[in-house]
């Protein structure tokens, strides 16, 4: 007994040497039962009798035979030997720098392999070095360099850099967070910015940013500790790492574009449901201002000189500019006029230069027009985005500011598609309104309201909803409520028409949004109350099984999505928005939650193919609903009883969507409840659509319910390789993987660890039928996801 205890407990010289052996079965094997040996012995805090320094060298060696065999397992195991108790040994044994110099060797063999998590376990290991070896790696802030009295130009210009940067901002440049960070995510970040003073370690640790930089949302760095504004202020620096800088605020602004552009593919909620103690951020279109008010301060002095600092500067302009397009911002006049400052500049060098020897009027003038054509292009872009975003824009300045690239007649001539592009910008600047316009549309406005007041000249219901827009001009002036209920008894009358004439009910929807928006309180309580009697009326027409409107079926107009009035997801947003809305009278709120109880009701009223046809018209604002039904709790039960999975007569696909947005719910028990809901529906729903239990005889301890962030689906082929008759090698190791996960006490670095290797190992498709065929497989595999 005692003999075999032995074995198990020891790693010989001649296994060792197994690693670096000539036959790749022969490695393979070694390193499995070294692995196995080593990790389980961590793991049960036993000793192992083995020569730390020898495996080191032996697990470096391993890398030494190409192409590298499970690269990420071996990393991990010299990760786990530096992070054990052995270290020491390796310490005394090993000078810093040759570990270095190995560890970079590594990293050049695997530089082609293009893996991430390669990546991070190398970066893992020289930070672990740093720590294990006693070396200071983080640069003391401005202040505590002031206090030691260490003089430093870079220190110092930092420091004024950063004392403009924080003094310049105000209440206005800040918002409530879009997502804010927990307490780890905020201590990484801190990490992130302590900075090296040397710069050869600070491009280094630039690189890892760039690295880590998708790993949180882009808007963590405008959120203190501010990653964002530390490296604008890294700008400054005059030790040639400004290249680095530039790359990695690239690499921020290409975030936060894709940032931007999915909160706008998915939802936002109204500013009114922002609660007072939200975390702030700083405003994106803040923080892209004093970005380029530094991007101009650096490039000035580099115009006529050629670095590779030029082109990154104005990359990063074009960044902003992109941005901001994005955002669909204006950007400020101020900005633009920093822009067209320096395109004066390099226009005016380039005019100036004289010679008659080519050769030298070609080498003075090379730079300085590249830059000035690339500089003319974001004027030009600069203008145009303002054209789109900024309804009060100064025309007059506008057109003065792009007046100098109008005339340079190399930009004109040598990009074909930016003179076309240029005149329709000088058109769209020339066409304004003018205000004798403006007075001919509003006469033309009153006309037809006063005509409408007149028994004589009043309109038809069609061609007043067609005319709408010259009425609503005017209506707030007038204060008119004649006008309003015939404005909306114009949209009731033609809801016969609206079948057949998309245009007429594009029109109706537009007009009833404008009345329910209006800005004068009374006329705008006026229209609630007629949509009251509308709507009222049509949903007890379904009570009392009578007819609404003549000629019309009380279903079909509901499935054309009309219940009293003409309804769409854009009008229903508004008057949910405006049922928080403090300027609301109370009765006002209330009915602006009514109405979109009565279309859940009619759940009770319609077949289920009707009602799967109504309910997709209120899945827009399903996730303002959840959020208003926290404080309504008649809205909630309303909700939760047409999502309730064993009752409800929804597709399982509108029915999961709902129980999707409960799950981000301030209530925990809700949101508990909402996914194992999920849980239930996606486990126990079979093929007809039926369900085999209901929820409350269903096991719900079996089902899990907690969150997990998984990366966006992708096409199998890009993970799995190619199906082949080859038989499957990897058996051992599978089994080996599972004796791991099947430990109870086994430390979160290693369960970690071993699900990477079991990921990387599933990529062979007979993997994935071994281990279907694995019993408890699954659930082993999500337990080790609940231990995580």
């Amino acid at each position: 007994m005692f003999t075999k205890q032995s074995l198990a407990l020891q790693l010989g010289e001649g296994q060792l040497t197994k690693l670096t052996s000539e036959s790749e079965e022969i490695r393979m094997r070694a390193l499995d039962q070294i692995e196995t040996r080593f990790i389980r012995c961590l793991q049960l805090g036993e000793p192992i009798q083995f020569k730390p320094v020898l495996l080191l060298k032996q697990l470096i060696r391993w890398f030494g035979y190409t192409p590298p065999l499970v690269p990420d397992r071996v990393l991990a195991m010299i990760m786990e030997l530096l992070r054990s108790e052995y270290a020491e040994a390796v310490i005394r044994k090993i000078p810093y720098e040759r570990f270095k110099a190995e560890v970079e060797k590594v990293r050049r063999v695997l530089h082609k392999q293009e893996s991430k998590r390669i990546s991070e376990l190398l970066d893992d290991i020289s930070l672990l070095l740093l720590e294990k070896y006693k070396i200071d790696r983080v640069t003391p802030s401005v202040s505590s360099l002031s206090s030691n009295g260490i003089p430093s130009q870079e220190t110092e210009s930092e420091d004024s850099s950063s004392n403009h940067i924080y003094d310049n901002l105000k209440p206005g440049d800040y918002e409530p967070a879009w997502s804010y960070p927990c307490l780890d995510d905020v201590a990484t970040m801190k990490n992130m910015i302590d900075m090296p003073r040397n710069g050869v370690e600070l491009q280094l640790q630039l690189t890892e940013l760039i690295i880590r930089m998708g790993d949180y949302p882009i808007e963590y760095f405008l959120q203190p500790p501010f990653v964002f504004l530390h490296l604008v202020q890294l700008q400054t620096r005059k030790d040639g790492s400004l290249l680095h800088v530039n790359r990695a605020l690239i690499s921020c602004l290409r975030l936060l574009q894709h940032r931007v552009l999915l909160r706008r593919n998915t939802l936002s909620y109204a500013a009114s449901f922002e609660p007072p103690s939200r975390p702030k951020q700083l405003k994106v279109g803040s923080a892209l201002v004093i970005l380029l008010d530094n991007c101009m301060a650096l490039i000035r002095p580099l115009l006529l000189s050629c670095t590779a600092d030029n082109w990154h500067i104005m990359e990063l302009i074009v960044e902003i500019v992109r941005t901001y397009d994005v955002l669909s911002s204006k950007i400020p006049v101020v900005s633009i006029t920093l822009i067209s400052d320096v395109v004066n500049r390099l226009l005016a060098y380039c005019n100036s230069v004289e010679g008659s020897i080519m050769t030298q009027l070609m080498d003075s003038l090379r730079i300085p027009r590249l830059q000035s054509l690339i500089l003319n292009g974001v004027l030009h872009d600069m203008v145009a985005l303002n054209i789109n975003y900024d309804k009060h824009i100064d025309r007059r300045q506008a057109k003065a500011l792009i007046q100098p690239i109008i005339l340079d007649s190399a930009y004109v001539s040598c990009i074909p598609e930016r003179m076309e592009a240029l005149k329709s910008l000088i058109w769209s600047l020339d066409s304004g309104p003018s205000p004798d316009d403006q007075l001919i549309k509003l006469k033309r406005a009153y006309s037809v309201a006063l005509n409408q007041l007149q028994p004589n000249t009043e309109l038809t219901g069609s061609e007043l909803i067609k005319k709408h827009r010259q009425v609503c001009h005017v209506i707030v002036q007038l204060r008119s409520e004649t006008l309003v209920k015939q404005l909306f008894e114009a949209v009731v009358q033609c809801i016969p028409f609206y079948a057949g004439n998309k245009t007429l009910r594009k029109e109706a929807d537009e007009l009833l949004y404008t009345l329910i928006d209006l800005p004068d309180i009374k006329l705008r309580s006026l229209t609630y109350r007629l949509m009251i009697k509308s709507t009222v009326a049509h949903f007890h027409s379904f009570m009392n099984k009578t007819v609404y409107m003549t000629g019309c079926s009380n279903v079909d107009l509901v499935r054309q999505h009309i219940l009293g009035v003409p309804l769409s997801p854009l009008m229903l947003r508004r008057m949910i928005t405006q049922s928080s809305e403090a300027c609301t009278s109370e009765r006002m709120r209330q009915w602006c939650l009514d109405y979109p109880i009565m279309i859940m009701k009619l759940n009770a009223m319609l077949a289920p193919q009707d009602f799967n046809v109504v309910f997709p018209l209120l899945l827009p604002v399903l996730p303002l609903l959840v959020c208003r039904s926290v404080t309504d709790k008649i809205l909630h039960n309303v909700i939760w009883d047409v999502l309730e999975p064993d009752s409800s007569r929804l597709d399982p696909q509108m029915m999961l969507r709902g129980y999707v947005y409960f799950m981000f719910h301030p209530n925990g028990e809700i949101r508990s409840e909402a996914t194992t809901t999920i849980a239930y529906v996606l486990q126990c729903q079979d093929q007809t659509n039926r369900y085999m239990s209901t929820a409350s005889n269903a096991p719900i301890e079996q089902i899990a319910n907690d969150l997990c962030i998984i990366q966006p689906a992708v096409c199998y082929r890009s993970i799995f390789i190619e199906c082949s008759d080859e038989r499957f090698q990897g058996q051992r190791s599978l089994d080996a993987l599972f004796r791991l996960l099947q430990t109870k006490d086994i430390k979160l670095n290693i369960r970690k660890s071993t699900m990477t290797q079991l990921n990387v190992l599933l990529r062979n498709w007979r993997a994935c039928e071994e281990f279907s065929t694995k019993e408890d497989g699954y659930r082993l595999i999500m337990e080790s996801l609940n231990y995580a």
